[in-house]
């Protein structure tokens, strides 16, 4: 990545960018449900979309999948259906696209997060992240460090917008989430992990027990617990 960009390229950026697959899993469609409140409240932002379905190649309209297609419903009832751009799936070259993106937005669902290569790429970008408040994201985006979190689609939207009309904040948040990532996933850092992981096992040490920290009702985890 680019690493900290500049103030004066982050005060121009007016752009909101969603980075990832469009699948139910991450969760593209509450988003674009958004995106007509985001899109009057901020009339210079456009929605550029990095991703798709099939992540390794463009797709005539026709071949689109149901869930892509009832996702572009929804933007063209927002009424603002003609300020977002489908940039597609893109490699690298993506990080050279970015200079005009002031907030990026990811899985806003937020549901069986692991990690979120997309908010890290994002961060070490300078740009700050907007996602549901839940699972890897807690720690991977940390609230009013890197981005901010979200408890509910309203409140992400909200928070869409209160970064795009506050470019100084963006801009904070973006350097914030740079040195973050750039401290936490560092080859360094995760050597260290690796390391330590290793030395652990080998002193066949026993791990200590993590207690649960929400309740077994939380996002049915009873039954996907009794399913194993």
């Amino acid at each position: 990545a680019a690493g900290v960009r500049s103030k004066e390229t982050a005060w121009a950026a007016r752009d909101l960018a969603y980075v990832g697959a469009i699948t139910p899993f991450k969760a593209f469609d509450r988003l674009a449900a958004q995106w007509g409140l985001i899109a009057r409240a901020c009339p210079e932002a456009r929605l550029r979309v990095y991703g798709g379905a099939d992540l390794y190649g463009q797709r005539d309209v026709e071949q689109l999948p149901p869930y892509e297609i009832h996702c572009r419903k929804l933007l063209q009832a927002s009424g603002a259906a003609d300020r977002v751009v489908f940039e597609g799936s893109c490699g690298l070259e993506r990080y050279g696209r970015l200079d005009s993106v002031a907030v990026g937005v990811v899985n806003p669902s937020g549901l069986d997060e692991t990690f979120c290569l997309s908010a890290a790429e994002l961060s070490l970008c300078g740009i700050p992240v907007v996602s549901a408040r839940r699972h890897a994201l807690v720690q991977t985006v940390p609230h009013q460090r890197a981005g901010l979190l979200a408890r509910n689609d309203a409140e992400l939207a909200a928070q869409c917008i209160q970064l795009l009309q506050d470019p100084e904040h963006a801009w904070q948040l973006g350097c914030q989430g740079h040195d973050h990532a750039a401290e936490t996933f560092s080859v360094e850092a995760l050597r260290a992990g690796w390391l330590a992981l290793a030395q652990t096992i080998q002193s066949d040490v026993p791990l200590p027990q993590v207690p649960l920290s929400t309740p077994w009702w939380y996002e049915q985890r009873w039954l996907r617990q009794l399913w194993g």
